[in-house]
């Protein structure tokens, strides 16, 4: 599966080995087979507490990081924003915008932006939190 420690802790909710992890310098940024970082996997699981770990900045180096981290596409072109707003988890999508997500990013294939596939998913909820959080109205897909 071309899985790190980090994405196994991530997976198995080890939450002090995923810590101990990102203390010793562990590179964040690495894919799996599909293209998923630790952090598209912790926003796969809903794991809050595994967000809040790897969003996190414990340096002014690891806070650009994460945001490179956070902007990252899966081979499907999806950022960790595209895969919180399709699980409808508004929790999620907050902390990810505050942590420094692009709460306009088109994903990598079509060019959808989370408001988007809120809308194509008729999530309500989500379509009112994303306007609330600053989402442009008017983004255009790669078709126009």
């Amino acid at each position: 599966y071309l899985q790190t420690p980090l994405h196994l802790s991530v997976y198995l909710e080890q939450f002090e080995v995923v810590k101990a992890l990102i203390l010793k310098g562990v590179n964040t940024a690495l894919q799996d087979r599909n293209g998923n970082t630790a952090l598209h996997l912790a926003c796969e699981q809903q794991s809050l507490e595994c967000v809040e770990l790897l969003t996190k900045p414990i340096s002014e180096m690891q806070t650009r990081k994460a945001l490179q981290d956070m902007q990252l596409q899966n081979w499907q072109g999806l950022t960790c924003l595209h895969i919180s707003t399709l699980k409808g988890n508004l929790q999620l999508m907050a902390l990810l915008v505050q942590n420094g997500a692009d709460i306009n990013v088109q994903d990598g294939t079509s060019g959808k932006t989370p408001l988007h596939l809120a809308v194509e998913n008729h999530d309500e909820m989500a379509v009112r939190h994303l306007l609330r959080l600053g989402a442009q109205v008017d983004s255009q897909m790669y078709n126009g």
